[in-house]
């Protein structure tokens, strides 16, 4: 019974580290998808309308179903987007 029980807490380990390996691709990737998102948004923005280039974050929130965390970090990890103050 005691090698049993051994085994089923090893089985466990490799399990959750698994599960954990799972779910932190699972984030990297969907951190990745909304930065895409954000580029390609703006880019085609630029294209259409070349004289207007803020865009504020509400607008962005708006547009893209994303929330401002989500948008300041897109934005943070991204190397095409250049952040500039409103004044």
């Amino acid at each position: 019974m005691k090698d049993f029980i051994e085994i089923l807490a090893n089985f466990a380990s490799i399990v959750t580290a698994a599960i954990a390996a799972i779910a932190a691709c699972k984030f990297l990737l969907d951190r990745r998808n909304k930065r895409i998102k954000l580029e390609e948004y703006l880019k085609s923005e630029i294209k259409e309308n070349p004289n207007r280039h803020i865009h504020g974050v509400l607008h962005l929130m708006a547009k893209l179903g994303m929330t401002e965390s989500e948008i300041l970090q897109a934005s943070f990890a991204s190397k095409h987007i250049i952040r500039k103050e409103r004044q």
